[in-house]
């Protein structure tokens, strides 16, 4: 009978992980979009190909700190084995999303139940937050994958305290380096979940959070060189922009900061879809963790104990953390908590046995009321790869015809934090068109600008790329139709 239900929830296992990949994959040609930060992790992977190597990775966009550059180097290897070819980057960030899917299962089954697996993979399939994240570009879609890789590897080394795993972990947690700043959210709780669980001799104790930190320094090596090298403007700049946070102060003020109602509104929505079933998920987890505190002295529980203790103490550290953050946010700096908050609910709702049936409904529910906030990810977009190429080529056909040797070019959009059109430059790079180095405008010939918004006179941009530049001639080249949006190109000279 054991054997035969294990059957049925792989079967049905394998069915969550086909739904998950397609509601992920869908639309990939229409509506997954190469933005300037994709373009920018992919321009620097070609240059890496070309060797280019480099110590740095993308620079956060707040605090002027650089991550590491793991990343860039895994997208060079895939380019390596697959070729240019952006979309096939995005198909693996699909597939790591499933992968996710899969993990998260085991470690919930191994150290709760098969209902905390099943629960994981259901809210982790059609959380919106993440469906959108898997389908981004970037360090977004990978960030799951490491909290759930981190805390399996956490549980390990507290399973377990060996020397061996307590570097793993360090450096699953060091994975977070070279992705994105938002994960620091968890490192005090990862400090205490250690403290807490680890070994009981002082000695052994401090052995251990020794070992984990090590495995932190090992993936902060390429940092730490480039530091050496450079009177440690890198580590400067992260430590100043922790303090600033702490303070409040020295944050860019134009960009959106969430109020704590507002912030508490965003958790909320990670577990449900209106108050009705949030308020169900909160109850689930609190006759969870009751349900665990009077199962903590029996033997078999000893290790989901530690794990529901773990669970509890990330959980606490980063929505502790995220509430009292004083600089901007966005959603994509959510999907840390998200993850983490869903390991921890559906982990206690596993353990609410005596109405389990209810839950299933309050879960199945919030999923009705997730599927509709699915259908705007997959709206036509401007930023697919067909469509800049469309850009890309008139670009070049302008280049061939004038025998330009010496060019550049300056994206016009809203947001003003993209006119170095990264997007663009790789597209151009991958066909042999080199632009001069997007810190040196001023060498030069021509500067290409691609208004995509508003009606401004390109020469009287104050844009520091134009001005450096320094144009005195602006020439319309043509406006391009596409995907409903009206893209028009200016040649400046000088």
């Amino acid at each position: 009978m054991k054997r035969s239900y294990s059957s049925y929830i792989r079967v049905f296992l394998i069915f969550l992980c086909v739904i998950a990949f397609f509601i992920r994959i869908y639309g990939l040609f229409s509506s997954i979009q190469f933005d300037s930060d994709f373009g920018r992790d992919s321009l620097f992977a070609l240059r890496i190909l070309h060797g280019k190597l480099t110590l740095l990775g993308a620079q956060a966009s707040v605090g002027g700190f650089y991550l590491g550059p793991l990343y860039f180097y895994a997208i060079a290897l895939c380019y390596r084995v697959f070729g240019f070819v952006p979309e096939i980057i995005s198909l693996l960030f699909v597939v790591l999303a499933v992968f996710t899917l899969l993990l998260g299962f085991h470690v919930q089954r191994k150290y709760g139940s098969y209902s905390a697996g099943i629960v994981f993979a259901l809210l982790f399939m059609f959380q919106p937050l993440l469906v959108s994240a898997s389908r981004g570009a970037t360090h977004q879609p990978m960030l799951s994958i490491v909290v759930v890789l981190f805390v399996a590897t956490l549980i390990k080394s507290l399973e377990r305290p060996k020397t061996f795993w307590s570097i793993v972990t360090g450096v699953s947690f060091g994975l977070f380096l070279h992705l994105h700043f938002s994960a620091l959210l968890l490192f005090p709780g990862y400090v205490v979940s250690i403290l807490v669980y680890g070994e009981k001799k002082i000695w052994a104790k401090v052995w251990q959070t020794c070992m984990h930190m090590f495995g932190v320094f090992l993936m902060a090596s390429p940092l730490l060189l480039f530091d050496l090298r450079h009177g440690f403007i890198n580590s400067r700049a992260f430590l100043s922009y922790i303090l600033l946070s702490a303070r409040g102060g020295g944050i860019v003020s134009t960009l959106p900061h969430w109020t704590l109602a507002e912030k508490t509104e965003k958790v909320l929505q990670f577990i449900g879809g209106n108050i009705w079933t949030q308020g169900a998920i909160l109850i689930a987890v609190g006759l969870g963790l009751i349900t665990i505190w009077k199962q903590r002295k029996k033997a078999r529980s000893h290790t989901s104990y530690t794990y529901a203790g773990v669970l509890t103490i990330l959980t606490s550290s980063v929505l502790g953390l995220l509430m009292i953050y004083k600089g901007y946010l966005f959603s994509y700096y959510l999907i840390v908590p998200c993850t983490v908050v869903l390991l921890f609910v559906s982990f206690m709702i596993g353990h609410v046995s005596k109405i389990k049936l209810m839950m299933s409904g309050v879960v199945l529910l919030i999923l009705v009321q997730w599927i509709p906030k699915l259908f705007p990810l997959y709206s036509p977009t401007y930023r697919t790869l067909s469509n800049l190429t469309r850009v890309v080529h008139a670009i070049e056909q302008d280049i061939d015809v004038r025998g330009i040797k010496r060019f550049t070019i300056f994206k016009d959009s809203s947001d003003g934090m993209t006119g170095l059109g990264y997007e663009y430059r790789f597209l151009l790079e991958r066909d042999g068109y080199i632009p001069v180095s997007e810190y040196r405008y001023q060498d030069a010939d021509v500067l290409y600008v691609i208004r995509e918004e508003g009606e401004k006179d390109p020469i009287n941009l104050p844009h520091w790329e134009v001005t450096q530049f320094g144009p005195k001639y602006a020439k319309r080249l043509e406006t391009l139709m596409v995907t409903n949006k009206s893209i028009t190109l200016f040649l400046l000279s000088k």
